[in-house]
């Protein structure tokens, strides 16, 4: 029998093949259902072998630079980033009263590394650690990483230079065992405004910094958004399993936002089950519609995004808002560019922003690439338009 009709009939069965993530494994069985034989050839090729080879391509390799980024000991003493970005991470936690020792396996950022002392072990642990490869360490990635190791630069010097924003968002997926969200691009969204919220350089790279995630303010503006509906400290909680969804969020929506989220699939087909990081506009407007109690139950994604922005419901003006729209500001001024080798990075450029007619952030100074413009904060009628 072939490898790949032995796990069609596994997810068939909504059995899961060994590390699948807990939340996709019913999303695969789901769409084996209803795909022909080429889709379902597609989606068992990329969620059973594919993600694997990448990933034991960078974590079970003896080749450089892989060997030695991913298994040298860890030493937070001499990288201040790491540190910082572990720190706040578990103040954070600690702040919204989600145990650390829950949440990472730890009661701070010391004994997380002694616990867990390489790259590789801190990623084994993380949500998404044994499925596919760690972030920022693709093929493009390890080539600049390792022209920078051939350089000369001290290997703990680049990993603390270039991957605390990538480690943290993979750490704020939490552990293993965690109860996700079913829809894998709104958890995908919690946890990267949960890392923002813990290391800000994540998303808005600040002097001397170079770890911030191309499309981090993308998914983290969702997040936000969000929060805004839940509370933060409920959103994180809820995030961490220490409290369910269903206790989070407004009586009917958890459903909704599920339903939302398969007909996105259903929309491409396509084999990751992550959603469109540059269409957010649905999923915000579902948010500002759910906290005004007027997102209909049937909404349809194609109706959330004709609805006009000028027409959602605002709400008094909270700390909340201001907070989301200075953020919304210093997001605007990033500007992804690629090194030589093809790998992303996130860098702060001078630029001055406006608010249009329906209360978003637009970048009012030199022409940026589509992905980061605009920014949806829905600011109020008559909120300044200074940067």
């Amino acid at each position: 029998m072939d490898d790949l009709e032995f796990e069609d009939r596994r997810f068939q069965g909504a059995a899961a093949a060994p590390n699948i993530p807990p939340v996709f494994a019913p999303l695969l069985a789901r769409a084996l259902a209803v795909c022909d034989s080429a889709e379902r050839q597609v989606l068992l090729e990329h969620h059973t072998r594919t993600l694997q080879r990448l990933r034991a391509g960078v974590v079970a390799c003896s080749d450089e630079p892989q060997r030695m980024l991913l298994h040298t000991p860890l030493d937070l003493a001499v990288m201040p980033r790491l540190a910082a970005a572990l720190d706040g991470f578990f103040s954070l936690l600690a702040e919204v009263g989600v145990p650390s020792e829950v949440a990472l396996g730890a009661r701070n950022a010391h004994a997380l590394v002694a616990a867990r002392p390489t790259l590789a072990a801190l990623f084994a642990g993380a949500y998404y650690g044994g499925y596919g490869p760690p972030l920022y360490l693709g093929p493009n990635d390890l080539a600049a990483l390792g022209r920078e190791l051939a350089a000369g630069d001290p290997v703990l010097a680049v990993i603390d230079r270039r991957l605390p924003g990538p480690l943290v968002h993979e750490l704020s997926h939490f552990g293993r065992s965690r109860h996700a969200l079913a829809s894998p691009y709104l958890d995908e969204c919690v946890a990267a405004y949960i890392g923002t919220l813990a290391y800000p350089a994540l998303a808005l790279p600040g002097p001397g910094d170079d770890a911030a995630m191309y499309m981090a303010a993308w998914f983290t503006q969702v997040g936000a958004h969000l929060s805004r509906l839940t509370g933060r400290d409920a959103l994180i909680r809820a995030h961490a399993g220490v409290i369910p969804w269903s206790d989070v969020l407004p009586a009917g929506l958890l459903p909704v936002l599920e339903r939302l989220a398969w007909d996105q699939w259903l929309e491409r087909r396509g084999p990751s089950f992550l959603g469109h990081t540059d269409q957010p506009d649905p999923w915000i407007k579902a948010f500002w519609l759910a906290a005004a109690g007027r997102l209909p139950d049937d909404v349809s994604l194609g109706e959330l995004a004709r609805w006009p922005w000028a027409d959602l419901p605002r709400g008094a003006w909270t700390d909340a808002d201001a907070a989301l729209l200075a953020w919304g500001r210093a997001a605007l001024a990033t500007k992804p560019r690629l090194t030589p080798e093809g790998a992303w990075r996130v860098d702060a450029r001078p630029c001055e922003t406006t608010i249009d007619g329906s209360g978003r952030i637009v970048r009012s100074g030199p022409p940026y690439p589509r992905e980061f413009t605009p920014l949806h904060v829905l600011a109020p009628p008559g909120a300044t338009s200074a940067t």
